[in-house]
């Protein structure tokens, strides 16, 4: 998202991320995400710069955000961008916060925009649906059987509810955008810390973290 230490968001600001990540390693996959506010032409002018990303993050609805601003987005828009996206062989992650998400995303795939979407379900966001385990049920039953999907919350409902998603068989995200806490009145640091939380969970299960990540995302 392009955080700054002020907790500020300066998408113009993501290459140079990018950039360091990639002068220390090539095993991490890369992705570009935006608040709502942000035009897509602004995010284009982003995605255009060197080193591209693997992934960018998408909001295929309208979003209103604080009490009175709401983005103006077209599907003309989105379909739009999304062509762009597979233009310039940089996978689409769809951001789904509501049931009206999941009825853009079946729209997009019987229009043949999108064959075996990435998406990712973020409850607890103010502009999305409410963080509750009967929501995360719902909403993963009414996503398309062919998508991969990524659970996220935000706050405190962040490791319930991806620990949740981690039984229903979805595979899980967590990080700092979301949550600044370890725990009550724990505040964490780094990402890694969050991340690595989630792996002490992922070893007590049925599940193993995946070691090949592009290959499972099917990026090239």
């Amino acid at each position: 998202y392009g955080w700054t230490a002020e907790w500020s968001q300066t998408p113009a600001g993501l290459p140079d991320v990018a950039a360091a990540i990639r002068e220390r390693t090539t095993d991490v996959l890369v992705e570009y995400a935006v608040g709502p506010e942000c035009q897509l032409g602004d995010y284009l002018d982003v995605l255009d710069s060197r080193p591209r990303p693997d992934l960018a993050q998408l909001r295929i609805t309208p979003t209103q955000y604080g009490r009175r601003v709401a983005t103006r987005r077209t599907r003309k828009d989105v379909d739009s961008f999304l062509e762009v996206l597979q233009d310039r062989n940089i996978k689409q992650n769809l951001l789904i916060q509501s049931g009206r998400d999941i009825q853009e995303l079946y729209r997009l795939i019987e229009a043949d925009m999108i064959t075996d979407p990435l998406v990712t379900l973020r409850l607890g966001a103010r502009e999305g649906a409410v963080a509750t385990p009967l929501t995360l049920i719902a909403l993963t039953d009414a996503i398309p059987d062919s998508a991969d999907v990524f659970v996220g919350a935000t706050g405190p409902n962040q490791f319930p509810l991806t620990t949740q998603a981690l039984f229903l068989g979805t595979h899980i995200r967590v990080g700092m955008a979301d949550n600044r806490y370890l725990g009550y009145e724990q505040p964490v640091e780094h990402n890694a810390r969050l991340v690595q939380r989630v792996a002490e969970v992922v070893s007590h299960s049925e599940r193993s973290l995946a070691e090949e990540a592009t290959a499972l995302l099917d990026l090239t």
